[in-house]
């Protein structure tokens, strides 16, 4: 083919093989300190995504608001955490929404993942 595809029509297409998401204990789930491309600005801790002082739009408290209203999350992406301890999982893309489901739901309920090899 004679053409290229954007970086996010990349990534919906990827999307469409991965299959169904799994749901995964948001304690599981380790906020590593870089983006996987180190390019868009992150928050590490729940009080930091609260205050979103980055001011981050729609902010992860206004994102709380639409899937505690019922909008559908679109699901993180996770890999296996490279090391040993608590955390299982990496999350590698969906911050904002991980912080979202956390000061919608806490640790009480299981968030959409798609783990990535």
């Amino acid at each position: 083919f004679d053409f290229d595809l954007s970086k996010s029509e990349i990534e919906e297409i990827d999307t469409c093989f991965r299959g169904d998401p799994v749901s995964v204990d948001p304690d599981l789930i380790q906020v590593i300190d870089a983006d996987v491309d180190d390019t868009h600005p992150i928050y590490t801790t729940l009080e930091q995504a609260r205050r979103n002082h980055l001011e981050i739009e729609p902010s992860p408290s206004q994102l709380a608001s639409e899937i505690l209203n019922g909008s559908p999350l679109k699901p993180v992406e996770l890999r296996p955490a490279r090391g040993e301890g608590r955390f299982k999982y990496e999350l590698l893309h969906g911050r904002i929404r991980y912080w979202a489901w956390q000061i919608a739901f806490g640790c009480s309920r299981p968030i959409p993942a798609f783990i990535i090899d």
